[in-house]
């Protein structure tokens, strides 16, 4: 009885999708592939960044960057494997009728309870590492401030337990549905994660903003002429870092509205995707930024010095530029007594 219950209730899934088993699939493959494709470009030029200047001396930052890629790599052979598999199960049904095997699909399938594994598991660790290097970034913007540091660290942890905690609570509900109760601990534990994720995505936006509100505070004195640096990186921060906030309302929006199955992809792995783009996204950006303005600047007469920019370096309470590159500015746009010097804080986004 029950098993003919889950084969009407999955042939009522198929229908809803329409019958085009196969168009759900080649969407998500394609889009999929595609996002991933330009975040192999975009890692290719970042670890060229990272053996070039000095983020070689941050192995941490390096690390989580590293991480994410790999991450995200699993999740796309981890969403291909399972889109070909349900693909074959879908169309097997259309077209025998069977449903021991759907029956099988549904309830206790073990290649689909470990591929729920990954998918489950991997958001989690790619919301863990862009955590940290966001975190990282807005803790030496604000001058290695241990007040701004705890909280920081705590919210994250609560919001990646929370996750975690739903994650586990819905793996052990999906070992086996035919038990009643790991069908209601299935259900909690999918509400627990989607709790976690949007705070993670509310998280993830504060700290783009703390972010970007710093670096505004602290240049907010500088002379126009040099103020183009800190209104470039706060751009770029704040471009780069919606994406993911942005990319996961748009998962969530999708997954808990009654109208999801007319939408054909699975948005789950580009959540994944967009959690390593986004931090590698503003490396590349400012770094490639910082050399056209570098080039712009020595096509101008009169050149005083060489500048290179440098890291972030606290001094006394607040932050300045410990290195900021003048080639190409003149002597008095240098050495003016009317001008402030720029902020030594704001380049060193480039390097986390």
């Amino acid at each position: 009885m029950m098993m003919m219950m889950d084969s009407d209730r999955y042939l009522s899934l198929l229908q809803a999708r329409n019958m085009n088993v196969l168009v759900f699939p080649i969407v998500t493959v394609l889009v999929m592939c595609i996002l991933y494709g330009f975040y192999i470009t975009l890692f290719v030029l970042c670890v060229r960044v990272l053996r070039q200047g000095e983020l070689r001396r941050q192995p941490l930052c390096i690390a989580s960057l590293v991480i994410l890629f790999v991450v995200s790599t699993t999740m796309v052979a981890v969403e291909t494997t399972k889109l070909i598999q349900t693909s074959v199960v879908e169309l097997t049904f259309i077209i025998t009728r069977d449903t021991f095997p759907i029956y099988n699909f549904l309830t206790h399938d073990t290649l689909k309870t470990t591929i729920y594994v990954f998918n489950l598991t991997l958001p989690v660790l790619a919301n863990l590492c862009a955590d940290f290097i966001l975190v990282h970034r807005c803790f030496i913007i604000w001058g290695f401030r241990k007040r701004i540091l705890g909280p920081l660290i705590f919210v994250s942890l609560v919001t990646n337990v929370t996750s975690c905690t739903g994650a586990i609570m819905f793996l052990i509900g999906y070992g086996d549905r035919r038990v009643t109760s790991n069908t209601i601990l299935l259900e909690k534990g999918g509400t627990i994660q989607a709790v976690g994720l949007i705070t993670s995505a509310a998280f993830n936006l504060a700290l783009t903003f703390l972010t970007a509100g710093r670096i505004w505070w602290i240049a907010r004195g500088v002379a126009i002429s040099r103020n183009y640096v800190a209104t470039n990186l706060i751009k770029i921060i704040l471009q780069s870092g919606i994406l993911y906030p942005l990319m996961t309302t748009v998962h969530l929006s999708i997954v808990n509205t009654s109208h999801r199955y007319n939408v054909p992809l699975d948005t789950l792995p580009l959540v994944v995707l967009t959690a390593g783009i986004a931090p590698t996204l503003v490396i590349v950006r400012i770094r490639l930024r910082m050399n056209a303005s570098d080039d712009e600047i020595e096509t101008q007469p009169r050149f005083s010095s060489q500048v290179q920019l440098s890291s972030i370096q606290p001094t006394g309470g607040s932050l300045f530029f410990s290195r900021l590159s003048t080639s190409g500015y003149r002597n008095s746009l240098i050495e003016g007594d009317s001008l402030k010097p720029l902020p030594k804080a704001l380049l060193a986004v480039h390097a986390v």
